[in-house]
């Protein structure tokens, strides 16, 4: 009902009753966030990822995003990179940084993580298409198009060469 004064205090009783109780940590976080108390929403994202074992890099990737709001570019760097060790394999915990260092004006340590993605699993298209799609957007078109011919020849299905084959088209 939008009573985020009265779910704070509520909130705050049951965590005094159980500091630990991922729910209610679930729940302090997003009361926090609606409130705009941002600095105690990454406070218990932070004791989430911590606790919550599990779901620790979606806790992580929202301490970057809030850390991003609040405008402090370094924490949310630090953030991002602790996303990426909680999941290094993880080819959507690369984009996520990836996305995060643009948005934050870091471009090369942006495109140097999707390059490791592709490192790491140089046969996945969508990964290429990642890269590439980001070299382009940051005017370095030839090395977008050699991965985006590269891309095109790792494609198994008609529908994903032709998409392939209009970003080619657009950079020529």
């Amino acid at each position: 009902d939008r009573q985020f004064d009265e779910a704070g205090k509520a909130i705050a009783k049951a965590l005094e009753l159980a500091p630990n109780s991922v729910p209610c940590l679930l729940a302090a976080a997003k009361i926090q966030e609606a409130q705009n108390n941002l600095l105690a929403a990454i406070e218990t994202n932070t004791k989430l990822a911590t606790i919550d074992r599990r779901y620790r890099t979606e806790h992580l990737k929202k301490v970057a995003q809030i850390e991003t709001r609040l405008g402090r570019r370094e924490k949310a760097l630090q953030a991002g990179r602790d996303v990426l060790a909680s999941a290094p394999g993880n080819p959507d915990a690369h984009e996520f940084f990836a996305q995060l260092c643009f948005q934050l004006g870091a471009i090369d340590e942006g495109l140097e993580t999707l390059r490791r993605q592709v490192r790491a699993n140089p046969s996945d298209p969508r990964g290429l298409m990642t890269l590439a799609n980001a070299l382009a957007e940051q005017f370095r078109t030839d090395e977008a198009i050699e991965l985006f011919w590269r891309a095109f020849e790792k494609g198994d299905d008609v529908d994903a060469k032709l998409g392939v084959v209009q970003r080619l088209a657009e950079l020529y």
